[in-house]
């Protein structure tokens, strides 16, 4: 057995990219994650959900793994495809709009050390230059694991930006596909079962957020809808638990904000940012909470592909 076939490497970082039809900043991530500077302990598994465009020019390099998928494929079995064609120790996903700093994969590695840590988080900023929506988005969106970070645990992870330690995977490895569309689930799960979280404040990524409102607006509600669908589903929920929730989601906004806000306590830097950031938060949280709402009573329509094709297929650029 080959050692890229081993799949108890120990040390190794996985790392998990999904691409679509963006392909320019799916070559720039690349690219960013082959400059690494533990790239000598690493892999890059590349899922393609529009192969029909060809290879990136990437896969071509013996620490990549090209594995096409089916166009069809949503979201969580792309990543599942990725998670379960890669061999290392640890396994990190990261959208293919993010671009990781030189020394990301190392901090990343650095943060499996610490006692307990299974999943690990990354310092995310921006990648759009100065443009007031995106600055606002990441806020609401990323707020609690924005760069400057404060490294140390942290009670609730990020979502698709995610580093996992691979054995605490091995007793859901055949659901990956419905967990990893909506990892909410997954991280309580594992936390439930001893997990912690550990945010790194030096594996920085820059993230490309949505510079038009209407496009983050509906991304991030076809994630709401979709996570309320999957949460409903994992629990088996009777239709009165699922209308509980559906009449409880107005308060969540409120929830979200003070979450957010005490996450930034001690990061002044960032103060300025959640002030203007506020009106946006505000409407961000205020109709997430409706598609969540929907997702509980009316399942997922069609939230599964729109996110799918939110995440790999529209350019967040203007």
């Amino acid at each position: 057995m080959g050692d890229l076939d081993n799949p108890t490497r120990p040390g190794v970082l996985s790392v998990c990219v999904v691409l679509g039809d963006q392909r320019a900043r799916a070559e720039r991530c690349l690219a960013r994650l082959l400059s690494q500077t533990a790239i000598e302990r690493m892999e890059i598994v590349v899922a393609d959900v529009a192969p029909r465009h060809g290879a990136p020019a990437a896969a071509s390099h013996p620490k990549v793994r090209y594995l096409p998928v089916d166009e069809d494929s949503h979201f969580g079995q792309a990543r599942g495809a990725a998670f379960r064609r890669s061999s290392g120790e640890f396994v990190a996903s990261l959208e293919d709009h993010c671009y990781a700093e030189p020394e990301w994969a190392e901090a990343v590695l650095r943060a499996f050390r610490e006692p307990g840590v299974d999943l690990v988080n990354y310092a995310m900023s921006n990648a759009n230059s100065g443009d007031y929506v995106s600055e606002t988005f990441l806020m609401a969106e990323y707020g609690r694991w924005m760069h400057p970070a404060s490294t140390g645990y942290v009670p609730i992870s990020a979502c698709n930006n995610v580093a996992y330690r691979r054995s605490c995977l091995e007793t859901w490895w055949e659901d990956l596909d419905e967990l990893l569309e909506s990892e909410y689930h997954l991280h309580r799960r594992l936390q439930d079962r001893g997990s912690k979280v550990w945010l790194a404040g030096r594996a920085r990524v820059q993230h490309e957020t949505w510079e038009r409102l209407s496009d983050g607006w509906r991304a991030n509600n076809a994630m709401k809808r979709l996570l309320a669908c999957r949460r409903a589903a994992a629990g088996r929920w009777s239709r009165w638990h699922r209308l509980f929730y559906f009449a409880a989601m107005p308060l969540t906004p409120v929830l979200h904000l003070w979450r957010l806000g005490v996450s930034l306590i001690r990061r002044p830097a960032l103060w300025p940012l959640f002030v203007k950031s506020l009106p946006l938060c505000v409407f961000v949280y205020t109709t997430g909470s409706f598609a969540e709402a929907q997702g509980y009573l009316f399942g997922a329509g069609e939230s599964r592909i729109l996110f799918r094709d939110m995440e790999v297929s529209i350019s967040r650029i203007r």
